[in-house]
């Protein structure tokens, strides 16, 4: 079983809808989890919605902070969807591929519409990388040739 780790810094929006989309593409195959540098206290109104229109069971997602003390460390990936934050990370984590992805909960200023399509943008974007991700044989990759995959799929969509 490959173990991944999504993350965001507010672990309400991006990272939960991969760990999502991972979970429901990948079953059988991942172990996946969510965490945020600095997480929100609830999940996003909006991401929940988002999920129960695409048939994804919300009730156990939640945002989670670093480290995650019933996870432990070890992952065989951590996905960033943040430029930069593999800085602040834990070493033992695992290697870290970043996925930039605009925050899309900074839509929300500018209304329920851009919002909505900011979240809809977002998951379409994940759900691409993602699935190129579960195309490749993870169960035979080392972890450095599974990070460089996955750093180059964050490239290509």
């Amino acid at each position: 079983m490959i173990r991944i780790l999504t993350v965001c810094p507010g672990n309400d929006a991006g990272s939960i809808l991969l760990e999502s989309i991972l979970r429901t593409h990948g079953r059988g195959r991942l172990e996946v989890c969510s965490a945020g540098t600095a997480p929100q206290g609830v999940l996003h109104g909006g991401v929940a919605a988002l999920l129960a229109e695409l048939g994804h069971d919300a009730a156990p997602l939640h945002p989670k902070p670093l480290p995650l003390p019933d996870e432990g460390a070890g992952f065989d990936l951590v996905i960033a969807l943040m430029p930069g934050l593999s800085d602040v990370l834990p070493h033992d984590l695992g290697p870290v591929a970043e996925w930039a992805l605009p925050d899309p909960l900074h839509e929300a200023a500018l209304g329920p519409r851009a919002l909505a399509d900011g979240l809809r943008t977002a998951c379409m974007t994940l759900h691409a990388r993602a699935s190129a991700l579960l195309a490749l044989p993870l169960e035979d990759m080392d972890r450095d040739v599974l990070r460089a995959r996955a750093e180059r799929i964050g490239h290509l969509f």
